[in-house]
């Protein structure tokens, strides 16, 4: 039989008038548990194979920072952990070597693959949590310098182990060789006749362990404070002439509109697309001055700043983005699991607390 028309348009209302309502009813809820819920954004000005700037935005300090400290300390990465040395004829020490073997950095793009060696179902360590590399090298010339790319990866068949190999080449200042002509980071001098076999043992970690496990050279950021200036005093205060001369100075934050030529904001300031500089603070202070004003209240500063400029810098074993993405993961690990934890019950001195 036909669909009635009238039947079907009064069901889909139904359906609709319902849907509204649940709706309404989990915003109720979110507004209940969470009334100062906030919703980051970020921001990404620039990326390299090394180094990536982004804009962190609505959100307050103690975010920012621990962003910083797990994208330093928490990101895992692999590193040479264990090394048996099993012929040093050069001037280092054993130890000293050792030191320099475990700060060369180590691609690590599949490191969640690998376990935590002592998670790991082997006795000491196997394939599933540990690469090996080697290093056979003897000087038959004057000197020969023994650099990262004598590493050599004794687990090539594995494909997961495979995929971890020395980062040769870490910086890409201008002084810096090609990628193609790079010849590694140095590890070693060797005279004539002398000769260094070792093996290496590289394992899964964090920078919180050892800093030869963070992937990162530096985290930084800086607070971006909006500042904004008392246009309804500056307009009493100076003349046609030096509003002219402020918003030529301005960089295209300020304007004049209107008969009187009132100074006014552009649309990309209100947009928050750009922000008032130094130079043009000064020069809003030095104008008031020349006018003997007082300058008090003329420039306001925000104390809470909500939007925070970082420098990201990576040694070569990860990817900028991969570093901010995997700090991401181990932030909502951390918050999960304290979520989780919130309603088991805590046997304090005092009694029990939920």
């Amino acid at each position: 039989q036909p669909t009635n028309p009238t039947r079907f348009s009064y069901v889909w209302c139904l359906c609709c008038v319902i849907f509204i309502l649940i709706l309404n009813v989990l915003r109720f809820i979110v507004v209940v548990k969470m009334p100062h819920a906030r919703m980051p954004g970020l921001e990404l000005n620039e990326l390299s194979e090394y180094d990536m700037k982004f804009t962190l935005t609505k959100t307050d300090t103690s975010v920012a920072n621990a962003l910083r400290r797990v994208m330093i300390s928490e990101v895992p990465s692999m590193a040479i952990d264990l090394v048996t040395v099993e012929c040093n004829e050069s001037s280092l020490h054993d130890e000293f070597l050792v030191h320099r073997l475990g700060l060369i950095p180590l691609r690590s793009e599949r490191v969640y693959e690998f376990n935590e060696n002592r998670d790991c179902d082997c006795d000491d360590h196997c394939t599933k949590c540990s690469v090996e590399f080697t290093i056979r090298a003897r000087c038959e010339d004057d000197f020969m310098n023994v650099t990262s790319r004598d590493l050599s990866n004794s687990n090539e068949r594995d494909d997961l182990c495979r995929s971890v190999q020395p980062a040769h080449l870490s910086g890409t200042s201008p002084g810096r060789a090609l990628v193609e002509k790079d010849t590694g980071i140095l590890i070693i001098k060797l005279r004539r006749g002398q000769a260094l076999r070792l093996t290496a043992i590289a394992k899964r970690g964090i920078g919180k362990v050892h800093a030869k496990w963070s992937p990162v050279c530096t985290v930084s950021y800086q607070l971006e404070p909006p500042v904004s200036l008392d246009l309804e005093r500056l307009n009493r205060i100076l003349k046609n002439e030096k509003k002219k001369e402020l918003v030529k100075f301005s960089e295209g934050i300020l304007s004049m509109d209107g008969p009187n030529g009132s100074l006014c904001y552009e649309e990309c300031f209100i947009r928050g697309r750009i922000m008032i500089s130094p130079d043009t603070v000064r020069k809003v202070m030095d104008l008031v001055a020349a006018e003997k004003a007082d300058p008090t209240g003329i420039v306001k500063i925000q104390n809470n700043p909500e939007r925070f400029q970082f420098t990201c810098e990576t040694d070569g074993s990860l990817r900028p983005e991969q570093v901010l993405l995997f700090a991401f993961q181990e932030l909502l690990g951390k918050l999960n699991s304290l979520q989780g934890n919130l309603t088991v019950p805590y046997e304090g001195p005092h009694g029990t607390y939920m």
